[in-house]
């Protein structure tokens, strides 16, 4: 894609949520990514990164309770490595990645970032309004490169 006729190879932005929040963060450390979006990343343990996800509910819920860092979890370690642009968005009442999740990434960040706290909002923003707060959140923030 980025070699693409009228693709700004200097401006490339990734935005995931959730899973794809996990894998936006991983992309960053071996992909050049300038504008990154996390709305709620998930996070997994290292070990279990090749076990199909029915096979690790149980493990991965455990795991996300505890702290971790960049030393023991490779999201967290290439986060801390990205040094483009960071929007983090939270969800209030996310009732699937925990708090502890995200409190691992912010303090994993090392470069100054924006931070959305989407007030009330579920994981996937399905209580009225959440979504759309999100999108505008995520507007503003990229009108900034335009």
């Amino acid at each position: 894609m980025v070699d693409m006729e009228n693709v700004d190879k200097n401006n490339i932005s990734v935005f995931g949520s959730s899973y794809g929040g996990y894998q936006a963060t991983l992309l960053t450390a071996r992909r050049p990514v300038h504008h990154l979006v996390l709305k709620a990343p998930a996070q997994y343990s290292d070990e279990l990164f090749e076990v199909p996800d029915t096979q690790r509910d149980e493990q991965t819920t455990q795991y996300r309770l505890q702290p971790h860092s960049p030393d023991d979890n490779m999201a967290l370690k290439a986060i801390r490595d990205f040094n483009g642009d960071i929007l983090f968005i939270e969800s209030e009442k996310d009732e699937q990645v925990p708090k502890q999740v995200m409190d691992d990434y912010r303090k994993a960040i090392t470069v100054k970032y924006e931070y959305e706290l989407l007030i009330g909002a579920d994981h996937a923003c399905k209580i009225p309004g959440t979504e759309q707060a999100y999108i505008d959140a995520m507007t503003r923030w990229f009108k900034k490169f335009l």
